[in-house]
């Protein structure tokens, strides 16, 4: 009841607006005005291309203008010029080599000048020389070997010593000598052996001892003995071997055992046989090929079985086959163009299909046009 009250009282005032409105005044300048369309907007001027056809023309702010300046070229056509930055130069210049034609000469920096000095060599020829720095020296100094020819001789630094000095030997020849350091001294001090010959001795530190003392072996000699820690024991026990000669036997933890038994081969000469359990078994069963000999064929589970089977090739032999799966397919169809030769054609997914279609000029041919989106527009027309 209440919004049903509202919406009447909101209508009542509406109406009541309406009626006691009055209309707006219209300024004279607007009700004497001519009543023609308005004039262009200048920033929707299009712009008229005065340049000749034949001269290039930029327009990027709107305003047409010629696509900079050819600057005329008054340097003779066999001289060699520069326009980095739009006026033409001489190439550099070229320097004139007044230096005579045997003289070596460089220019690094323009600037032609001789390529060094030679020296002059005064040194006699059979004289060696260096010239390290461009002064021509004799190549260091031989020195004059004054010492006897059965002097042996050194000359490190450039000076001829004698090489080193030998000592004189006043130990007897049959002594033994060292000289680490250049003196002469006998060899250590040889101890005198009082031990009885048939004793075994050792030396290891100068000093003659017996080596170790000879156990008895009281073991009889046909008993295998050892003695790793000096004393003779006998080396294991033998066991009596009770099997008969022509057995073959193992013992490899002391105990003499036959070595395995020998299985009868009850298997017929030519079938071949294995053993890898000791049990003498047949060697597989050879299948029976039954297979034609110029079918090729394969055994891979021991069953003999065609090698695949080739599929026949019912495509004309000029045509084009795959078979990625065994079965002989043609490869691809090849489409038919019926588009004019003079057509552009594209076939991306094998249909063949006019590539692109090229748009009519219909702007005048001094006007800059573009055609980013394959519509032929003018160049810088806002949209």
């Amino acid at each position: 009841m209440l919004s049903q009250l509202y919406v009447f009282v909101s209508l009542a005032v509406l109406m009541a607006g309406h009626v006691t409105a009055s209309p707006v005044p219209i300024s004279r300048a607007m009700a004497q005005r001519n009543p023609q369309p308005l004039d262009t907007i200048p920033a929707y001027v299009r712009a008229v291309n005065k340049i000749p056809a034949e001269e290039a023309t930029t327009a990027m702010d709107g305003v047409i203008k010629p696509f900079g300046t050819r600057a005329v070229n008054k340097i003779p056509a066999e001289e060699a010029t520069t326009a980095m930055d739009g006026v033409i130069k001489p190439f550099g210049s070229r320097a004139v080599n007044t230096m005579p034609e045997e003289q070596a000469s460089s220019a690094m920096d323009g600037v032609i000048k001789a390529f060094g000095s030679r020296a002059v060599n005064k040194i006699p020829a059979e004289e060696a020389t260096t010239a390290m720095d461009g002064v021509i020296k004799p190549f260091g100094t031989r020195a004059v070997n004054t010492m006897p020819e059965e002097q042996a001789t050194s000359a490190m630094d450039g000076v001829i010593k004698a090489f080193g000095s030998r000592a004189v030997n006043k130990i007897p020849a049959e002594e033994a000598t060292t000289a680490m350091d250049g003196v002469i001294k006998p060899f250590g001090t040889r101890a005198v052996n009082t031990m009885p010959e048939e004793q075994a001795s050792s030396a290891m530190d100068g000093v003659i001892k017996a080596f170790g003392s000879r156990a008895v072996n009281k073991i009889p000699a046909e008993q295998a003995t050892t003695a790793m820690d000096g004393v003779i024991k006998p080396f294991g026990t033998r066991a009596v071997n009770k099997i008969p000669a022509e057995q073959a036997t193992t013992a490899m933890d002391g105990v003499i055992k036959p070595f395995g038994s020998r299985a009868v081969n009850t298997m017929p000469e030519e079938q071949a046989t294995s053993a890898m359990d000791g049990v003498i078994k047949a060697f597989g069963s050879r299948a029976v090929n039954k297979i034609p000999a110029e079918e090729a064929t394969t055994a891979m589970d021991g069953v003999i079985k065609p090698f695949g089977t080739r599929a026949v090739n019912k495509i004309p032999a000029e045509e084009a086959t795959t078979a990625m799966d065994g079965v002989i397919k043609p490869f691809g169809s090849r489409a038919v163009n019926t588009m004019p030769e003079e057509q552009a054609t594209s076939a991306m997914d094998g249909v063949i299909k006019a590539f692109g279609s090229r748009a009519v000029n219909k702007i005048p041919a001094e006007e800059a046009t573009t055609a980013m989106d394959g519509v032929i527009k003018p160049f810088g027309s806002r949209g």
